[in-house]
């Protein structure tokens, strides 16, 4: 009786050791899989660049994607607008600034179809897929429209005799507008009156290097605008 009693305590002794050593090994493979998942999530982390507002890849907008063509300065053309109050709100201000910016783009436009002999009023010219400019002569002045396409989405952008005609538009949309001219024109800065509440911009025509003069709105344009 004795003996199997201490082989009985043995026995005993022996599952438990064999337990702690299994639950030992279960918590540092538990442990182990902890770490190894959180090494893991370190390292799968992805960016959708399209969501947080960086620019898209290739993949996702092909209508970003554009030849560049080494260009010079040519001319600058300078548009102006009002804001038609001193104490006129942010909003106010940002749709003269607009409007200048716009009033100055047309003007470099009829400038570049001017020095090639083409119609430089009342036409339609298309200077990408995603962007047309009209220009038309009005009892009391003229009107500028220009249609942009972005992501999609169409805008229309009017400006009448240098007067934003709709609250002002994302800004990210004038530079759409210019980067769809694929250097042709670009932006070279805006300024305000301090004393007369007017707003200058200013744009540059930048011609090919090497190929003479350059071809604003000549792509995709009905004969009778030339």
């Amino acid at each position: 009786m004795k003996t199997r009693r201490i082989q009985s305590g043995m026995t005993g002794w022996t599952v438990l050791t064999t337990c702690m050593c299994m639950g030992w090994l279960g918590c540092g493979s538990d442990q182990q899989v902890q770490e190894q998942t959180a090494a893991d999530d370190t390292f799968t982390i992805t960016i959708d660049r399209a969501e947080n507002g960086a620019i898209a890849s290739s993949a996702r907008e092909g209508e970003d994607q554009h030849t560049v063509i080494p260009r010079t300065l040519s001319f600058e053309m300078a548009g102006f607008s009002s804001s038609r109050d001193s104490e006129a709100t942010a909003e106010q201000r940002a749709a003269a600034r607009q409007a200048a910016i716009i009033d100055a783009f047309c003007r470099a436009l009829i400038e570049a179809r001017r020095s090639r002999g083409q119609t430089d009023s009342d036409f339609e010219a298309r200077l990408g897929p995603c962007l047309t400019v009209t220009h038309c002569t009005t009892e009391d002045g003229y009107d500028v429209e220009v249609k942009l396409i972005r992501r999609g989405a169409g805008t229309t952008l009017l400006v009448r005799n240098g007067v934003l005609q709709h609250l002002p538009c994302d800004w990210q949309l004038i530079h759409r507008m210019f980067e769809e001219t694929n250097g042709e024109f670009s932006l070279l800065g805006t300024e305000r009156a301090a004393t007369t509440d007017t707003y200058v911009a200013r744009v540059g025509c930048y011609l090919p290097e090497g190929l003479g003069e350059s071809l604003a709105g000549g792509v995709a344009e009905d004969a009778e605008n030339d």
